[in-house]
């Protein structure tokens, strides 16, 4: 019987045709999306994305933390406002004075009631500082607004209050804009005395003496 022989084949690099090239595609994606992840895309497109589907009532939106020149923007006295300070400076030196909030009502100064009670709270609290009146109401004008941006513009203090990521922001802007301590505000969220805006402004008119 004739042998035959049978010769095998040489291994080449054709044989891995069929999967070499999708090995180099999958190499080639890992290194651009390593790429990418260096350079920061990733963190960008995510922080964009987060700030899109925030919900702008959040807590989290309305106490973001504002630069230095909102505030300031924001506590700019008008021609309007000036009048209406000068008109509380005149009630204050009234030989018969009542008390803000009547006097709001009366004239439309277009205060809340709880804005007016706080000027109320002033009078009181300087009541012997009887030469620069103006500058008391200068001074509670930019308080009360500087808290009410602080707490987003709401009025519902204790609602943001009861969000602990939302009250975690107020009180450290509270530190940030006046200096006073986060725990300092948590212990005084918790002292039952802090149920509206008014009652923050005094708190803070307190610790700034």
């Amino acid at each position: 019987m004739k042998n035959q022989s049978h010769t095998q084949k040489p291994y080449t690099h054709d044989d891995e045709k069929g999967g070499f090239p999708w090995l180099l595609f999958i190499i080639g994606i890992a290194s651009v999306l390593i790429i990418l992840q260096v350079f920061g895309v990733y963190k960008t497109v995510d922080t964009e994305h987060k700030a899109t589907v925030m919900d702008v009532h959040s807590g989290e939106y309305q106490n973001r933390t504002l630069p230095k020149e909102r505030l300031e923007k924001i506590n700019k006295p008008t021609p309007e406002v000036d009048n209406v300070l000068s008109a509380i400076k005149e009630e204050y030196e009234s030989p018969v004075f009542t008390d803000i909030r009547t006097a709001n009502d009366h004239n439309n100064w277009g205060l809340t009631d709880d804005e007016a009670k706080f000027y109320d709270d002033m009078r009181v609290r300087y009541g012997g500082t009887r030469d620069n009146w103006l500058g008391v109401v200068q001074k509670a004008n930019h308080t009360y607004k500087t808290i009410k941006e602080i707490f987003g513009g709401r009025t519902d203090v204790v609602t943001v209050l009861h969000d602990s990521r939302a009250a975690t922001t107020v009180f450290s802007r509270i530190q940030q804009t006046f200096g006073i301590s986060t725990l300092d505000c948590l212990n005084f969220a918790q002292s039952g005395r802090a149920n509206r805006l008014s009652d923050w402004a005094n708190f803070i008119e307190a610790k700034s003496r």
